[in-house]
């Protein structure tokens, strides 16, 4: 399953007197069938909007997304979107968000299989699949516990357990590792790639963790400063399969500065960025690597802090888990998915406090 982003714009109408808040502007790039696409940028550049804009939990101000699978049945070049191996097109994605979102009352085992009952699978069917999935993530010795008994690792590959039995075509992950220590995130960045390389789904990952995007990533979308625009596209130089002994060569320490040299000045001047200020003052900077020419405000005083190290992350994304929320457009799309269009503009508070812990496309 291939995404197509075009021109996607989402603003946030003004309140309390404020101006309108533009979250992104013009933001347009695909993700091939089966590709690990990260995305990259500073605090507050609109990242985790974009990817709720691409799982339908919020629609754009303007421009659309398009989920389009080529079908060899169909003849090549032909987009299909009626059957796909001989299943209808529901649930298009999954979505696995920074908190957890598990389900206190129900076992872990239930929880895997929320999805799947709210589908309609039978209890048999859809608890052999949980089983399944679980082994997958190597936690099948806790499928009868419940949540509060997990360590947040552990909670955390419940969450992508859960994404995963849905059989989604795409997995979007918003930043699904940054509440974990520095040794169990070392450990599932492993196990994520392990389970992208066993299922060959289209994968679109948020992350302000530079290392974790060069580490995992096929390739990086780098995104400015609110309003979000794409500064750069980025091809990850390395091969597959990837160990850790990657991340101890220097080609790996060269091409982790070549991003934070694209996201450095963005950086530092989102930390001054709010709603309704940012600094006026405008200065030239060239983007690279692929990247537009974009005005961007001059260098702050040197009194200002510092910018934040490589991998560091500032912010946080809205608890929530999302399992299959796309669905397909009946008709007059020449074969390709639509998944969103543009509407009015999106309530102010909906990027920071989705309602429900798991939405499902039945």
């Amino acid at each position: 399953m291939r995404i197509e982003i075009d021109r996607v714009r989402v603003e946030y109408p003004a309140r309390r007197g404020q101006r309108p808040v533009v979250a992104l502007q013009d933001v347009s790039f695909q993700v091939g069938a089966g590709e690990f696409v990260a995305i990259l940028g500073p605090s507050g550049c609109g990242k985790s909007t974009l990817l709720a804009v691409v799982a339908g939990l919020m629609a754009p101000t303007a421009g659309e997304v398009r989920f389009v699978e080529e079908s060899a049945s169909l003849g090549d070049g032909v987009r299909g979107a009626g059957q796909l191996r001989g299943e209808p097109l529901r649930a298009l994605s999954a979505v696995v968000f920074q908190e957890f979102a598990l389900f206190p009352w129900r076992t872990v085992l239930d929880n895997v299989t929320f999805g799947l009952e709210v589908r309609g699978v039978a209890p048999a069917r859809r608890r052999a699949i949980g089983q399944q999935y679980l082994e997958m993530v190597g936690l099948p010795m806790v499928a009868h516990r419940y949540p509060f008994e997990l360590s947040g690792g552990m909670k955390q590959r419940v969450g992508i357990a859960r994404a995963l039995a849905v059989h989604p075509r795409v997995l979007l992950m918003d930043e699904p590792l940054s509440a974990l220590d520095a040794q169990t995130r070392a450990l599932l960045q492993q196990d994520l790639l392990r389970l992208w390389e066993q299922s060959g789904q289209t994968v679109l990952y948020v992350t302000h963790n530079i290392e974790e995007a060069a580490f995992l990533a096929d390739r990086v979308v780098v995104l400015t400063r609110r309003p979000g625009r794409i500064r750069a596209e980025v091809t990850v130089p390395f091969g597959r399969p990837r160990g850790e002994e990657l991340l101890a060569t220097g080609e790996f320490a060269a091409f982790v500065q070549r991003l934070w040299g694209l996201l450095r000045e963005d950086a530092r001047l989102a930390m001054w960025q709010v709603d309704g200020y940012a600094p006026e003052v405008e200065a030239h900077v060239p983007a690279t690597a692929g990247g537009v020419a974009l005005s961007q405000p001059a260098p702050q005083p040197a009194s200002e802090p510092p910018p934040p190290a490589p991998g560091h992350g500032l912010g946080g994304t809205p608890p929530q888990a999302a399992v299959g929320a796309g669905r397909a457009e009946p008709g007059g799309t020449g074969g390709a998915v639509v998944a969103r269009r543009a509407a009015k503009p999106p309530a102010r508070t909906l990027s920071k406090g989705w309602l429900g812990a798991i939405s499902v496309a039945v």
